[in-house]
């Protein structure tokens, strides 16, 4: 009972603190959507020059973008890596690909022109997966700097010597760091997962990681979030 009493009180005193829900609620989800938005939107194309005299239209896809020329460039760009091959339409429709690309991705490339698709391998689900660990990393900083912000009401009780007073009564020490652990880890956890899931259902965006361990792996880093902030929290005497 003690416990959720302690909750209760932290949960209306952050209320009071106009600044750090505007900032918990709004402002980092925002951030971390963003952040997860354009770090894999930024994911480059693969660009291949299509030498064709076809008027005929070309499949399209969000990683491949298709260069259609009547001229066949210089393989110099290969090298450069302006473009990632050179494809020659024969006129018995089938196609010459010339590339720096092993085997794989150059069945890839005329199984695309021909098929309009693109076979998943192990090795796409890795880039994906380095995608969404890219992303991790951004919302791991943003987590990291929250957590601190948040124990703030932990910083206050300290400085006013609240904690002292709290303590005197039917609460313990450890009862009061707990319920300052799971305040913090709930205002981290809750906003920041909920942008995310948001941004990947809404934008389509493709993480490397399903719902359910993109759950794991926020309550993982909230978790971490929360114990170094108490931990700060506690050895320095006043937030800097």
């Amino acid at each position: 009972m003690n416990l959720i009493n302690l909750l209760k009180n932290n949960f209306r005193r952050i209320m009071a603190q106009k600044a750090v829900i505007i900032v918990a609620i709004i402002v980092v989800p925002i951030m971390i959507g963003l952040g997860v938005l354009f770090s894999a939107k930024a994911q480059p194309k693969a660009q291949i020059a299509l030498i064709t005299s076809s008027s005929k239209a070309f499949p399209k896809n969000d990683k491949v973008q298709i260069d259609v020329m009547t001229k066949k460039p210089a393989k110099s760009k290969l090298l450069l890596g302006e473009y990632a091959a050179i494809v020659e339409e024969k006129s018995d429709e089938s196609y010459k690909i010339t590339t720096l690309k092993n085997k794989e991705d150059k069945k890839k490339i005329e199984q695309f022109l021909k098929t309009d698709k693109i076979t998943e391998t192990e090795k796409d689900r890795e880039n994906q997966r380095g995608i969404g660990t890219n992303i991790l990393g951004f919302v791991t900083m943003i987590i990291l700097m929250q957590g601190v912000a948040l124990t703030l009401l932990f910083s206050e009780d300290k400085l006013l010597n609240t904690f002292r007073r709290i303590l005197t009564g039917p609460v313990s020490e450890r009862q009061y760091i707990l319920a300052q652990g799971i305040f913090t880890f709930v205002c981290l956890y809750v906003p920041s997962y909920i942008a995310i899931v948001i941004t990947k259902v809404c934008f389509g965006v493709t993480m490397g990681f399903d719902l359910p361990m993109l759950a794991v792996l926020i309550a993982i880093l909230s978790l971490l979030s929360t114990s170094l902030a108490l931990f700060f929290t506690a050895a320095i005497e006043r937030e800097t």
